[in-house]
């Protein structure tokens, strides 16, 4: 029977191991469509992978790749996806967790169990290598003035930070000023303790990341004993490696030797880069550099190391990791651009010809900085310089002149001329120095008139007496506008000009009279010489009367009354004392007006905006006449409600209070499908309690009277700030500007009418916005700006879903040849959670537990057996999940892949079992995988989703808006088996400790193990007979499974007898310690100690001086149980 058995069992083995186990079949998915290559490392030459962990993330290898088996027990899993312009070989108990694309061949072994979850691609076309995405374009030509507008700024609301009296900023534009912390200010230097620079705000680079870049190693020896020195070219048409040349643009690391020099050819930067993992200059070597772009990871540098450009050559030089050391940079300021996108610390005798640029900048020892630096907080300490120089092509100056003035004169007293000299940009050039010519015609064009000031500065030089010529010399303290008197005696029509060579302002002509009644108006602030009003609010005129004797000098008169009119096609009547004047001479109105010495004050008013002239005369002496033109603005702009444009919206979706309306990036050139907004900007007259008149608003007045000013139109900007969260980043307003003007601002337009509706608004982050109107040079008057609206505070932007990433899904524990128990809790999650507006992919990064907003709270995890298709349940080490809202960082929640329990949230989980009715196998990439799926969804309706349109509606409804993240891998139903030893009292006995599992049908060994051990503190040993118990002992604690399997050895006691020995698996403190997952019903058994009906152990026996021989020999004492 006996013998029956056993060649029984031996016939199952030898079937057993001839199973066919079916060849791999290769699945050309990847190669339709092309996949994105984005973020792949780039590595030169041939990649072989021995097994375990891959040492790259996702791989574009210009070569072959070869994966081979990790050893019989283990598979090598591959995290990422492969792309080789060669061949590829895949080894048997392989798992690739993305994709396999070859120029190549693709070879699978034979044997099968190859895993690759997204397809391969045999043969596919050339797909170029990815290029790392840096801002370029930011830095060439005018557009880096917006970068690097001064000496030194900051951007995001950093601080410029000067220490000690020897740190200096060498700026020729006197436009520092040094504020010390103590208080006080400095012209040039911080003469003691600390100061803060206020200088200007400049605008952001664009984010960029360099990632690890795989390639050739270089390194530039010193020079040789007989003082050669080491010439080394990389960029080269070939490789001529004797001679030190090297083809290509990508490489890894690159050391520079002491003294030795390396070339970098020119490279096309629109559509190449050089990618280098590492650089590193020692002791005075040299890196010499033509035109390109260079992206690095890694730069360091030793003792003075340079790097030089050629001569014209332009080059942008960014660095991904932060710099501390000394560096030297010879190049023109203009030429070199150097981004460091982290730190960057200068010391010792560093000297950088060069535009820098990087978050956070720390200059200290000597270090020079010939150029203009950038930094969101800029430290310069010691005796450190920054030596302003421009480093972005300067824009051409163009100037223009204007005069102002009003159009009628008196011959007796001097008339009041505003000259303004303005950029090309229509602001005033504050600093302008030159000399301008003046001169004055009459309608024979004979010169006439003098010139001269209220207050002489000596700058102005009247020529000859009464021939209208002369000159004025600006010198920069007028900051561009001047005012000058004008006397011509005669009564004249004259024309005034001014120019500088072929620069020249528009003329403008005046009419002198020796009878006119004068209209003039005070104002303290003038703007180019014009009192600006406001609609709707009365301001005072002052009528001066002035008529001809007998030798036409002038002298004052008191008119009885006085006709008015208006003149300009307006939509509203000017009103003088209260009373509607007419709107042609014809229609004038006659006014009683009393005057007193030819003197007399009325009140003017019109209630909206615009250029009006005032008319009036004296209706008894018809040909004394007089006029101003005057100007009325607004009272401000003002933003009315906003209203929604909702889309595509789910009609069940439930947002929180204070939600509105979706983040969005909508696509102008199609019918909009993404949320929207509209916004309502106006232009109001004064209706306030305090000064409107009240007869113009409807008969009521108040803060919240809104009346529109009718006429004004003029160009109107929308800005926006952050409001909530107040820390978060702003993001993007979007709008379909149909302004045919091309210099145009994104969301500057015309307002017509005192009214614009922008419609069709979009907003691309979450949170709440700022918006407010502004509009300036009102009637081309450069510096009359309309007062802007308050500020419109936005209700809630909130996401349109969350997505989820299989950013290398699992990990197992690697001494288990990546599989786990059921019940244990081993399994590690890598994947992220992203949430985003409508229309794109890109993160809203205000969603962010830290900055207060409210992120989604309600997560549910599930598991689901492919083969039964039904659940199973989960075990979570951080009650009730894994999952924490405080983990939701910059619009991403990323699940940290750890088996570490020292991690604050350790997304580690497990698969829970039924202790009494096996389970299993489970194997992932197989239909008996165990899938997992998560479920979120926040307070705002929103979910984590395949994409915006798509919901995660697996299988049935039960699974409704659970979104599948991949399988489990391997898991098993395991046991821990103790095995039982007979044998001399005088010999040690070994006995056996093996793990087993479920195969489906039985327990069998499980050779997979190599994780599992068992300590000291586990073990319990209990005397049966002959108190041997207390006379062996177990050596060597821990005892760790090898292949499914190991050993405990009892010392011999020398003396017969029997003991049970017992390995405990369940902790009674915690019921998780040591490994209660390979314990269940087939195994338990009680513990020494134990009551009641807990079963936390497994036991074996072993009997010294009983033991057992081979069936043909009966041994002493041998027994017969």
């Amino acid at each position: 029977m006996k013998l029956f058995l056993s060649s029984m069992f031996f016939f199952l083995c030898i079937t057993s191991s001839f199973m066919a186990i079916g060849e791999p079949l290769l699945n050309d998915e990847a190669c339709d469509p092309a996949p994105d290559l984005s973020g792949f490392d780039i590595v030169h030459g041939n990649v072989t992978i021995d097994g375990g962990y891959n040492q790259y993330d996702s791989i574009y290898v210009f070569g072959n790749v070869r994966i081979n088996q990790y050893n019989v027990n283990r598979h090598t899993i591959f995290y990422g996806s492969i792309y080789a312009t060669g061949d590829v070989y895949i080894g048997k108990k392989v798992t690739v967790t993305g994709f396999v694309y070859s120029e190549g061949t693709i070879t699978l072994h034979n044997t099968g169990n190859i895993r690759i979850r997204e397809g391969t691609c045999n043969e596919g076309e050339k797909i170029p290598p990815p290029q790392i995405e840096l801002p370029v374009d930011e830095l060439i030509g005018e557009v880096c003035n917006d970068i690097f507008r001064d000496a030194v700024q900051s951007h995001d609301e950093g601080t410029l930070t000067i220490w000690g009296s020897q740190a200096r900023i060498i700026d020729s534009t006197s436009s520092f000023d040094f504020e010390t912390l103590a208080g006080g200010t400095n012209a040039n230097n911080c003469s003691a303790g600390i100061c803060r620079v206020t200088g200007t705000e400049s605008e952001k680079l664009s984010d960029f990341e360099i990632p690890r870049i795989v390639g050739k190693n270089i390194t530039a020896e010193p020079p040789s004993w007989n003082g050669n020195v080491t010439h080394v070219t990389l960029g080269a048409a070939n490789d001529d490696i004797s001679n030190g040349r090297y083809e290509g643009t990508i490489f890894g690391k690159l050391k520079v030797q002491q003294g030795s020099i390396v070339f970098l050819e020119q490279v096309d930067y629109l559509n190449n880069q050089y990618q280098i993992d590492e650089i590193e200059i020692v002791n005075n070597a040299s890196l010499y550099l033509e035109s390109g772009v260079y992206a690095v990871r890694k730069l360091s540098s030793a003792s003075g190391g340079y790097i030089q450009v050629a001569n014209g050559a332009k080059v942008y030089f960014f660095v991904e990791e932060a710099f501390n050391g000394e560096l030297n940079i010879l190049s023109n300021p203009s030429d070199f651009h150097f981004i460091v996108n982290k730190n960057l610390t200068l010391n010792s005798d560093s000297e950088i010809n060069a535009s820098v640029y990087s978050d956070n900048i720390v200059l200290q020892g000597n270090t020079i900085i010939n150029g203009r630096v950038a930094s969101k907080d800029l430290l310069i300490i010691g005796s450190s310089t920054v030596n302003n120089q421009a480093v972005c092509p300067i824009p051409e100056e163009t100037n223009q002149f204007v005069i102002t003035t009003q159009p009628n004169a008196l011959t007796c007293e001097p008339h009041s001329v505003t000259l303004q000299v303005l950029k090309n940009d229509s602001s005033i050039d504050t600093d302008f120095i030159g000399t301008v010519d003046l001169a004055v015609t009459d309608v024979n064009n004979n010169g006439i008139g003098d010139w001269s000031m209220a207050t002489d500065n000596t700058r102005l030089d009247n020529k000859l007496a009464n021939d209208g010529v002369a000159t004025y010399t600006f010198n920069g303290s007028e900051n561009g506008e001047i005012g000058l008197l004008l006397s011509v005696t005669a009564v004249s029509e004259v024309s005034i000009s001014m120019s500088q060579g072929a620069l020249a302002a528009v003329p403008k002509n005046i009419n002198f009279q020796s009878s006119m009644i004068k209209i003039s108006q005070t104002c303290n602030n003038p703007i180019a010489g014009q009192c600006i009003n406001t609609a709707n609010r009365e301001f005072p005129l002052t009528l001066t009367a002035y008529k001809a004797d007998e030798s036409q000098a002038c002298i004052n008169y008191n008119p009885d009354k006085i006709a008015f009119w208006s003149e300009f096609n307006t939509k509203k009547d000017v009103d003088v004392n209260t009373i509607a004047i007419g709107r042609t001479e014809v229609d004038a109105v006659e006014l009683p007006i009393s005057f007193s010495a030819g003197v007399a004050t009325i009140d003017a008013n019109y209630p909206d905006a615009g250029r009006i002239n005032i008319h009036l005369k004296d209706p008894d002496i018809e040909d004394i006449t007089g006029e101003i033109i005057t100007v009325v603005n607004p009272l401000k702009l003002v933003v009315g409600s906003a209203a929604r444009n909702s889309r595509r919206v789910d009609r069940n979706r439930e947002v929180a209070a204070g939600a509105w309306v979706r983040a969005s990036i909508p696509d102008y050139t199609n019918p909009l499908v993404v949320d929207t907004f509209n916004v309502t900007v106006k232009a109001i007259i004064d209706c306030t309690v305090s000064s409107g008149v009240e007869k113009n608003c409807g008969r009521r007045r108040g803060d919240n009277v809104k009346v529109t000013a009718p006429s004004f139109t003029n160009t109107i900007n929308l800005a926006s700030s952050l409001i909530f969260p107040s820390a978060g980043v702003l993001g993007n307003l979007y709008y379909d500007n149909n302004n045919p003007d091309p210099g145009a601002l994104p969301f500057e337009v015309e307002m017509i009418n005192g009214r614009f509706k922008y419609s069709d608004l979009a907003y691309d982050e979450v949170g709440t916005l700022g918006l407010q109107a502004l509009s300036s040079n009102y009637l081309d008057i450069i510096g009359n700006d309309i007062t802007p609206s308050d500020i419109k505070v936005t209700k809630r932007f909130y996401p349109d879903y969350i997505s989820y990433k299989e950013n290398s899904f699992m990990a197992m524990p690697s001494c288990n040849a990546d599989f786990s128990y059921l019940g244990e809790e081993a399994i590690g999650l890598k994947y992220i959670l992203m949430a985003h507006p409508q229309g794109a992919t890109q993160v809203t990064k205000n969603y962010d537990d830290s900055l207060g907003y409210p992120v989604a709270g309600s997560f549910e995890q599930f598991a689901r057996d492919d083969f039964s298709n039904s659940f199973v349940i989960l075990q979570d080490n951080t009650p009730p999940n894994y999952y924490q809202k405080s983990d939701w960082k910059s619009g991403e929640f990323s699940v940290a892949l750890s088996l570490d329990p020292a991690v604050a949230h350790p997304a580690t989980i497990g698969v829970d079992r039924d202790r009494t009715t096996p389970q299993g196998p489970f194997e992932g990439g197989t239909t008996r995988a165990i899938e997992y799926f998560i479920k979120l969804s926040g307070g705002d309706g929103e979910q984590v989703k395949v994409d915006s349109a798509t919901s995660c509606n697996t299988f049935s409804p039960a699974f409704t808006d659970q979104c599948l993240l991949g399988d489990l891998d391997d898991v098993f139903h395991g046991r821990l088996q103790a095995g039982n030893g007979h044998g001399s009292e005088l010999q040690p006995i070994r006995t056996t400790i093996e793990a087993t599992y479920f195969d489906g049908t039985q327990f069998v060994p499980f050779d997979r193990d190599s994780c599992t051990d068992v300590i000291e503190a586990q073990v319990a040993k209990v005397d049966i007979s002959g108190g041997v118990a207390d006379k062996t002992t177990i050596t060597t604690f821990p005892i760790v499974l090898s292949s499914g399997k190991n050993y405990f050895n009892f010392s011999a006691p020398n003396s017969r007898g029997k003991l049970d020995y017992f390995i405990r698996l369940k902790d009674l403190a915690s019921a998780s310690l040591y490994a209660p997952w390979l314990l269940d019903s087939g195994n338990a058994v009680v513990c020494p100690g134990e009551t009641g009906s807990l079963k936390d152990c497994i036991s074996g026996y072993v009997e010294f001086g009983l033991f057992r021989g081979n069936d043909r020999i009966i041994y002493r004492m041998q027994t017969f149980e």
